[in-house]
């Protein structure tokens, strides 16, 4: 756009009046474009917005819900505040002191609501608050199968001894006794019959 901008001066020591007539060319300048955040988080961490800008003047200032102007914000994700949280701030363009209005969402990242988030949840889509894997296989038990009777493991009796070593019937009177069985585990018993 062009503009015609009509002046005088007037010189202070001869009262003299001069007229001047400017022609201005204005710029035009794209709109301004904020790219739509989005983010994940886990519990108490800390998130650094970095709004996406183009257009405009291409020189921007921030403001943050703290009222800080700095270019980001280090945002702390407080689950009190719920699992989808909306961080408003707005951008100003510096040229034009054109205000814009943005957001962006951060959301939770724990599908199963139990605490513990999906990137170290072994079991992230059901709801499993203690992380239990009776058998050791990274798959938490609330998704892998694993019921009661596999807790209960067929051991064998090797054999029976006394304190000292000695090998006994299983069925000795008055003995402490200890039943060694093919898992590696020991039981000891004082038969009183």
């Amino acid at each position: 756009a062009v503009q015609n901008v009509d002046f005088s001066v007037i010189d202070v020591c001869t009262n003299e009046l001069f007229s001047f007539n400017v022609e201005i060319n204005l710029e035009d300048q794209t709109d301004i474009v904020i790219e739509p955040l989005s983010y994940i988080a886990c519990y108490g961490d800390i998130i650094t917005i970095t709004p996406q800008i183009s257009g405009g003047s291409g020189n921007y200032s921030y403001i943050w819900p703290d009222q800080s102007t700095q270019n980001t914000l280090d945002y702390n994700f407080d689950i009190s505040n719920g699992a989808v949280q909306n961080v408003d701030f707005s951008v100003i363009d510096v040229c034009t002191n054109e205000l814009f209005s943005s957001s962006t969402i951060i959301n939770l990242i724990d599908a199963d609501q139990d605490g513990i988030c999906d990137n170290q949840d072994n079991c992230p889509n059901d709801y499993n608050p203690f992380q239990e894997d009776f058998n050791n296989d990274q798959i938490g038990d609330a998704c892998d199968g694993i019921h009661v009777e596999e807790n209960l493991i067929k051991i064998n009796l090797i054999k029976v001894v006394d304190v000292l070593g000695r090998e006994l019937n299983p069925n000795t009177k008055y003995k402490s006794l200890l039943y060694i069985y093919d898992d590696g585990s020991i039981r000891k018993q004082f038969i009183i019959k």
